[in-house]
């Protein structure tokens, strides 16, 4: 029997090309973009719910984007073991070498992994190298500020010479003699603290001098780095900087190839949580609003009506108001011309097909025509 390939292969590429034109003509969906800072802000699980039902109201599909997140930092506490072997192995140029990079590290990263006996045993045995490599009264400093950090140390006289005992000693004395002042960090209420390695809840008593100081709230990005406390009452306030959701390219490439983006945000601002949210039209012009979120009104049903508010005066949905008048938006008339050539290349197949199947001879003959 003849098979007729050609003119099956021809009817489902027209079936193809018009069902291909039917999704052109709809154009991509709109994306809505969930952001939100990492830590689990305590609105987080309320405000997405209403971002996400606003979203499918308006009928677009919801992506979360991804949390930032700050980068990987190696601990310092072993470092600081390595270093203080290679003292106990009199390897003191290595040991000088890790405890520089110590002090850089940490005064940088306000302290990072470090309690303050740690944070002291960095300027201790940097003293004890120094000492032992004939500069001791050049490396007093460091000796004075280990005892700043852990005025409670009590050096053990078995392990030491008795000079570095005495030594250590007459720091502490000095340190006991300086002037003290309360230290006040001005940070977010469920902030976590550290100075000098050590959580501090509140107004926090120290020497005169350089400290460590860590920060860390939800919704900002951490913190660190050294203060000098030159007063009686001193007073520091971290520059925290809150996270930020996508910028326009990150959100774009999220998206893919819609044309509408709505982005809805939590982000933590000085008075506390907002919901911000963005609309972008196709060609680019942005509706945007935010709100406060408090405990006085339903965050699901806060976010929600924003989101609802936003997108109406929005210019995406202006544009696509103006796509269903009277006068047809260019370059929207090839779906429909694609569409109506794939509709008759169906036809035409079917025809040709049944012409075919019933005037053709059959390809099988039975019997010997030679008769």
């Amino acid at each position: 029997m003849i098979q007729y390939g050609p003119v099956r292969a021809i009817a489902i590429v027209a079936v193809t090309l018009a069902v291909a034109a039917q999704a052109g003509a709809s154009g991509p969906a709109a994306t809505a973009i969930y952001w939100e800072p990492p830590g689990h802000p305590a609105p987080a699980v309320a405000a997405r719910a209403g971002f996400v039902a606003a979203a499918e109201q308006l009928g677009a599909r919801v992506v979360d984007a991804p949390l930032p997140s700050p980068p990987a930092e190696q601990p310092l506490a072993p470092l600081l073991q390595a270093a203080k072997a290679d003292h106990a192995a009199v390897a003191i140029a290595a040991a000088l070498a890790r405890l520089d990079e110590l002090d850089r590290l940490s005064e940088a990263r306000g302290g990072a992994d470090l309690d303050a006996r740690q944070l002291s045993d960095i300027y201790f045995y940097r003293w004890l190298c120094k000492s032992e490599a004939g500069h001791a009264e050049a490396a007093w400093d460091d000796l004075v500020r280990a005892a700043r950090l852990d005025p409670t140390r009590v050096v053990d006289s078995a392990l030491l010479p008795p000079r570095a005992v005495a030594a250590y000693r007459r720091a502490a004395d000095d340190v006991a003699r300086l002037p003290r002042a309360e230290l006040r960090v001005e940070a977010p209420a469920d902030a976590n603290v550290r100075v000098d390695g050590a959580a501090a809840a509140g107004p926090t008593t120290v020497t005169m001098g350089r400290h460590f100081l860590a920060v860390s709230a939800v919704g900002y990005e951490p913190w660190a780095g050294v203060v000098n406390v030159q007063n009686a009452q001193e007073r520091i306030t971290p520059p925290l900087r809150a996270w930020q959701p996508p910028d326009g390219d990150r959100a774009l490439a999220l998206a893919g190839s819609s044309r509408r983006v709505i982005v809805g945000a939590l982000v933590r601002a000085a008075g506390g949580w907002q919901f911000v949210v963005r609309d972008v039209a196709a060609d680019g012009q942005v509706a945007t609003g935010a709100v406060a979120l408090t405990t006085e009104a339903p965050v699901r049903a806060v976010v929600s009506s924003l989101v609802a508010r936003v997108a109406q005066s929005s210019p995406a949905r202006v544009q696509s108001t103006a796509d269903r008048g009277a006068q047809p938006p260019a370059r929207r008339w090839w779906p429909w011309v694609v569409g109506g050539a794939a509709a008759g290349v169906v036809i035409v197949a079917v025809t040709l097909g049944v012409v075919l199947g019933t005037s053709a001879p059959s390809g099988t003959v039975a019997g010997n025509p030679g008769l």
